[in-house]
């Protein structure tokens, strides 16, 4: 496979003119054709392989659910601009783990985003449903890295993080056929927008963004990283785990909640790490409701929408006046 002009010259301006590539192997392609994931391995270089992030639009853009428009380029476009900025300016001070950012290049409509492989580090992705070890690690990867960054500006970042933000899905909420949840929408995104406990939030923490090993999980796939509540996180990686797995919803939220206020203490010893679990917790179910109203716009049968999802949003939509 061949490697573009830019992530060439990229690779060059890191590690210098003497290395070689070994080999190219495509991980996969980006979300609607909009470039590629490559591991790409070198020789004379300090490292065995890095991670290519590679981004161009397209000539025709083709979206699997079929939601092409400008307003749905621009937000890709953007969500990757959030990425390189991520990867600049707070990768290097995360204590949760996260890829090292070599580099990162855009000239005219390509940019290139070099990363440190973590195979490297021995982490390896799912190779088939997680399982109640894998999901715990993945829950203290989150709760550690909300308590580091709450109060933090997401400066640069989403002003809200992830991907379903009410603001950024206008053509989806006008799609929606549930008139009950969609004339609710604003007030459940005010319900997350107006907790005085903002944090920044990785956006988009399925657990196919999460990679393992024995001592624990790292993340990738910034893209979606902005400020927010972490109980966002927290739902969208439950909404991701085997449904068999889900009658331990409560335990899942009780070590959440056990290791976010561990964190706390560390890093924000003067604020009342309770009082900040307890809002959070109370927003749980306003989080399972902002996506449902997400899913019902974008993917009106979307396997996500099922008896629980539902239920919950059930429940939300309860509370409200």
């Amino acid at each position: 496979m061949n490697l573009s002009d830019l992530t060439r010259s990229t690779l060059y301006q890191v590690f210098g003119k003497q290395i070689q590539i070994a080999d190219v192997v495509l991980i996969q392609s980006l979300w609607s054709d909009f470039g590629q994931l490559l591991r790409v391995k070198l020789s004379n270089a300090a490292v065995e392989s890095v991670i290519v992030k590679y981004i161009k639009v397209p000539n025709e853009i083709s979206h699997p659910k079929g939601w092409q428009s400008d307003l749905s380029t621009q937000r890709k476009l953007k969500s990757y601009q959030v990425e390189s900025a991520w990867y600049q300016d707070f990768s290097a001070l995360c204590d949760s783990p996260v890829a090292k950012s070599y580099a990162s290049n855009t000239v005219n409509n390509e940019t290139v985003i070099i990363l440190a492989d973590l195979a490297c580090s021995d982490y390896a992705p799912l190779s088939c449903d997680a399982n109640e070890w894998q999901i715990k690690q993945a829950l203290n990867w989150l709760a550690q890295f909300h308590a580091q960054h709450l109060q933090v500006c997401p400066q640069k970042l989403w002003q809200t993080g992830s991907y379903w933000h009410l603001a950024t899905r206008p053509d989806e909420l006008a799609a929606m056929t549930d008139l009950t949840l969609k004339e609710q929408a604003n007030n459940i995104n005010e319900l997350l927008n107006q907790c005085e406990y903002q944090s920044i939030i990785h956006g988009d923490a399925k657990l196919a963004n999460f990679l393992f090993k024995d001592e624990g999980a790292a993340a990738v796939d910034f893209q979606y990283v902005g400020g927010g509540v972490g109980i966002k996180d927290v739902m969208l990686l439950l909404s991701s785990m085997p449904q068999a797995l889900m009658k331990n919803e409560v335990g899942y939220l009780d070590y959440y909640f056990t290791q976010l206020a561990r964190y706390l203490s560390h890093y924000h010893a003067h604020i009342d790490a309770e009082e900040v679990c307890k809002h959070w917790h109370s927003l749980y179910k306003f989080a399972w409701a902002d996506f449902v109203r997400f899913l019902k716009g974008w993917s009106p049968n979307h396997f996500k929408l099922n008896q629980h999802s539902l239920a919950i949003t059930e429940l939300a939509l309860s509370e409200l006046p």
